[in-house]
Formats: structure tokens, C-alpha cells, sequence
């Protein structure tokens, strides 16, 4: 029998058409499999591991195409439907560089990270100024709204329709009120009465069941405080919109 020249090749293909390709290589009748060689251990099934880590990494970077696709000029209908053309020079070349790309993924979800924090700080000031709006009339400074030796203060909400009763419950005590304004069915008031009458006033403020409004830790008057939290959130804009720049000039 002759002896032939054997030649060993290695062939790499998708798991799913492993089954047609050994039928194939059946068929030719002169091929001896053999297990992988250790060169590609690293294509061999099995690698669920690394498979997670690349699965991982291509949502990461299709995140970061679509968020970086909002900065992109806008295009006819016909442009935009037309993916972008790139030599194998460059296709390999960005391969390649596979670090310098995830460099940029990480640069955009820490963009993302930051971008989410000035949502959050910008959300908390927009709350806190729709809570001292409705006070903005009031025009002592808030830290003077607070218990003294000789009076006691009150700084809250009742429903519009119990005014006319609380100024009853007060007329004749060392006590006075101050409207400071409404909103829907909501009237806010300040009152300031001596501690000799503060039982009377607090049985008072109970029945028209008034909702009491603390203004802890903060100084200034509303509108002062209103103010500051203006420029804080054109602060936090100016921030926003640098982020924003900073992609549109890439």
C-alpha cells in the first residue's frame, strides 16, 4: 500500500454547522479529525466565560454607538438608512486597537454616570424651590419663625375654608396671622403668639387641622433662599451642557 503525504490543516467555523462540516469532511474519505491544537484553545467551544465577557463588551459599545449617535449631524432619510463605509485597513486597524475603543465606552458611561448625578442634584433643587415657592411672600428670614423665650410661632397649611374660624379662635389673644398666600385649597400662613396663649392657639391650629412647615438648618428669607437655589441650578445646566458639548465636538 502507498504510503500518502498527509497535510494537516485546521478549519474554524460556527458551532452551529460543526454536524455539516464533519459530514463534509466524511465524505471526502481521506481525512483524519483530530482534537484542536492548543493554538486554538481559545476558539474551542466551551468558553462560556469568555463568550459572557464579549456578549458584555458588544452591548457596551452598542450603548455607547447610540448614545454617541444622538450628536451625530442630521441626515436625509436615504443617508441615514446607509451604514458607513470602512476599508479593511481600518476594520483591522480597529480590531486591533480593541483597548482604545473600550477606552472610549468607559469615557461615555462615565459621561453617562455623571450626566445621571446632575439629573439627580437638578431634580432635588427643582423640589426643594417648588416647596418654598408658595412661601415666597414671606419676607422675615425663616430662622425668625422659630420659638422664642416669650413666643411661640407656627409656620404651616390649612384649607382655605377654615380661615375665617382660626381668625375667629384668635381675635382677642395675644396672637397674630399672617397670610402668606394660597395655592389650589391650600392657604399658608404664619402666626406669632405670646407663650401665655399657646395652649388656645395650638387647640385652635388643631381643630382646622393645620400641617405644620419646618424650615430646618436654613437661613435668609424665601426669596433669598429661592435665589440661591436659581444659581445653583443654572450651575448645574452650565455642567449639563458641557457634557453635551464635549460629545458634539468629538
Amino acid at each position: 500500500m502507498a504510503i500518502v503525504e498527509m497535510k494537516r490543516v485546521a478549519l474554524l467555523g460556527m458551532n452551529a454547522d460543526k454536524d455539516a462540516l464533519l459530514r463534509v469532511l466524511q465524505r471526502f474519505g481521506c481525512v483524519q479529525v483530530t482534537e484542536a491544537p492548543e493554538e486554538l484553545a481559545d476558539y474551542r467551544a466551551g468558553g462560556s466565560a469568555q463568550l459572557a465577557d464579549v456578549q458584555e463588551q458588544l452591548g457596551r459599545i452598542r450603548w455607547a454607538i447610540g448614545q454617541l449617535g444622538r450628536f451625530e449631524p442630521k441626515q436625509g432619510m436615504l443617508a441615514s438608512m446607509s451604514m458607513p463605509e470602512a476599508s479593511e485597513a481600518e476594520a483591522l486597524a480597529a480590531y486591533d486597537d480593541s483597548a482604545a475603543l473600550m477606552g472610549v465606552v468607559d469615557a461615555v458611561e462615565a459621561c453617562e454616570r455623571r450626566s445621571g448625578d446632575l439629573k439627580g442634584q437638578t431634580a432635588r433643587i427643582r423640589a426643594q424651590m417648588d416647596q418654598l415657592l408658595p412661601w415666597r411672600n414671606l419676607d422675615i428670614p425663616v430662622e425668625r419663625t422659630r420659638d422664642t423665650k416669650s413666643t411661640v410661632q407656627f409656620v404651616g397649611t390649612v384649607n382655605n375654608r377654615e380661615l375665617p374660624a382660626l381668625e375667629t379662635a384668635f381675635d382677642g389673644l395675644p396672637a397674630e396671622m399672617e397670610h402668606i398666600g394660597d395655592e389650589r385649597e391650600l392657604s399658608f400662613i404664619w402666626i406669632i403668639a405670646h407663650r401665655s396663649a399657646a395652649a388656645q392657639v395650638q387647640e385652635a391650629l388643631r381643630t382646622a387641622e393645620f400641617a405644620a412647615v419646618h424650615f430646618t438648618g436654613e437661613t435668609g428669607t424665601v426669596a433669598q433662599l429661592l435665589d440661591v437655589l436659581t444659581e445653583e441650578q443654572r450651575a448645574l445646566q452650565s455642567q449639563r451642557d458641557a457634557l453635551e458639548n464635549h460629545f458634539d465636538k468629538q
